[in-house]
C-alpha cells in the first residue's frame, strides 16, 4: 500500500497576534464529525445516488435542521424519503484523509472527544465503518441532547464528561458558523480546518489547518513541547 505524501503541505496559518502557548496543560482534543473526521460530501453524494436535486434537498435548511434536532418533523413522502436517505448514510464510512495517521499520532497525548449535529444512531455506524470510533471515549450528538452547534451548551457538555476546563481543550472542525461560533462561546480555542484553504469568515481561532496531519507539531507547539 502506498503511503501518503505529505511534503506539499501548506504552511499552518496563524492569525495575527496568535499566542499558541496555553497557560494551562492541554489535556483534550475535541473534534467536529462531517467535513473534519469524515467525509460528509461523498456520504451524501452516494446516500443519494448522485443525484442533484435531491443532494439540494438533504441539504435544505429544513432537512439539516431535521438531522441536527429532530424539527422540523418531516411528513407523507419526504418522511420516507428522509428514513431510506439516513439509512444509506449511515452506512458511508469514508474519512477525511489523514485522519487515521492524525488520530495515531496524538494517541496517548491528548484525550479524544467528538461533537457532532447529527443523529448518534447515524454517526456511531459511520464511525465504526471508518474504523476510528474507538478513539473516542465522549461521542456527543445534538440529536440526542436536544442541542446543536452552534449553541455552546453542546461543547460544555462534551467538556463536562471528559473532566476538563475550557481553557484545558481545544477544538477543530470545518465550519465558522456552527463550530468557530460555539467554540468561541463557550470558550475553547478553534483550529480551523478546511481542505480549499478558504479561511475567509471572522471568527476567533488559534489557528488554520489545511490538511488534518498538520495538527500534531500544531498541538506540540501550542502545549509548549520543545520548548527550552
Amino acid at each position: 500500500m502506498t503511503q501518503p505524501n505529505h511534503n506539499h503541505l501548506q504552511p499552518i496559518t496563524l492569525p495575527q497576534q496568535t499566542k499558541l502557548s496555553k497557560s494551562v496543560p492541554l489535556r483534550a482534543v475535541l473534534f467536529d464529525v462531517d467535513g473534519t473526521l469524515l467525509d460528509y460530501r461523498r456520504a451524501q453524494m452516494e446516500a443519494v445516488g448522485y443525484d442533484g436535486k435531491l443532494l439540494e434537498l438533504v441539504n435544505s435548511p429544513g432537512v439539516q435542521s431535521y438531522e441536527a434536532r429532530g424539527v422540523p418533523e418531516p411528513q407523507g413522502e419526504l418522511k420516507e424519503f428522509l428514513e431510506g436517505y439516513f439509512q444509506r448514510l449511515s452506512m458511508q464510512g469514508a474519512l477525511m484523509p489523514g485522519v487515521r495517521e492524525t488520530l495515531e499520532a496524538l494517541k496517548g497525548k491528548t484525550r479524544f472527544a467528538l461533537v457532532s449535529n447529527g443523529s448518534g444512531r447515524v454517526q456511531e455506524a459511520r464511525l465504526a465503518i471508518g474504523g476510528i470510533i474507538d478513539y473516542f471515549p465522549v461521542r456527543v450528538y445534538s440529536r440526542d441532547e436536544g442541542v446543536a452547534k452552534p449553541d455552546p451548551r453542546i461543547l460544555s457538555i462534551t467538556l463536562e464528561r471528559l473532566g476538563v476546563l475550557p481553557e484545558q481543550a481545544v477544538f477543530v472542525g470545518d465550519s465558522a458558523k456552527s463550530d468557530m461560533a460555539a467554540a468561541q462561546a463557550v470558550g475553547v480555542d478553534f483550529i480551523w480546518f478546511r481542505p480549499d484553504g478558504r479561511f475567509d469568515s471572522p471568527g476567533k481561532r488559534i489557528a488554520e489547518v489545511t490538511e488534518l496531519v498538520q495538527l500534531p507539531e500544531l498541538l506540540a507547539r501550542q502545549s509548549g513541547e520543545g520548548e527550552k
